[in-house]
């Protein structure tokens, strides 16, 4: 004999005990890849067109589109990149790598769910009570992403690419000196000195996030 049937009300009842109150989605995205295409003032279905890359199934995005929001991996695993990643480098007249970046390559799920409950508020007011109000971390948070914005809105790739190990910007990096710098990009260590001060003098004449950019270069002492 069937166990009598549960109707929603009696599910919901039942579930409701083990149901989290907040939902927070994080979604990654290609950030180089579409801020090369809105410097040049261009919608995503614009540049797919130009670039050649429309896909007939789905015309409204595109291959630009999987790539822009990491649906699609630029490399092969034996073969090495694809021939469209190569394609959408060439039109922005950057390197690959630069472009798809190894930790761009890395993300395999570029959505990401996360539901919190009481426990795990609890974990955090704890946590704000040892190291202080989570706010002023958001806020440092929010500022270091304005840098990191104006740096990829103002310099060109070369520049970007100097400051970044100048200063040890990207994730887990330390400061680089001249000589290492100039070891990297082939290059003498004079040149590598000129592009740092005339990325600088750049980034602080930039409007955006001026007062961020002061404190983050201005201040920073390097050997």
């Amino acid at each position: 004999m069937s166990a009598k049937a549960k109707t929603p009300q009696q599910i919901m009842a039942r579930a409701s005990t083990n149901l989290k109150e907040v939902r927070v989605e994080i979604r990654l995205k290609n950030n180089r890849l579409i801020l090369m295409r809105e410097r040049m003032g261009l919608t995503q279905l614009a540049a797919a067109k130009l670039i050649g890359v429309v896909c007939a199934e789905a015309p409204s995005s595109g291959i630009l589109g999987d790539y822009e929001a990491l649906r699609s991996c630029p490399t092969h695993p034996r073969k090495g990149w694809k021939p469209t990643a190569i394609k959408i480098a060439k039109f922005y007249d950057v390197d690959p790598l630069w472009l798809f970046s190894e930790v761009v390559q890395q993300i395999r799920v570029p959505i990401k769910t996360l539901e919190l409950g009481a426990a795990e508020v609890l974990a955090l007011q704890t946590a704000s009570e040892r190291h202080g109000d989570p706010s002023l971390q958001i806020e440092q948070t929010q500022k270091n992403t304005a840098v990191q914005k104006a740096i990829a809105k103002t310099l060109s790739p070369r520049e970007e690419q100097i400051i970044r190990k100048r200063f040890g910007l990207d994730i887990g990096a330390e400061p680089m000196t001249y000589s290492e710098i100039a070891d990297l990009c082939k290059i003498s260590v004079e040149r590598a000195r000129q592009i740092e001060r005339r990325a600088l003098r750049r980034l602080r004449s930039a409007r955006s996030s001026k007062q961020e950019l002061k404190k983050a270069f201005d201040t920073h002492e390097l050997s």
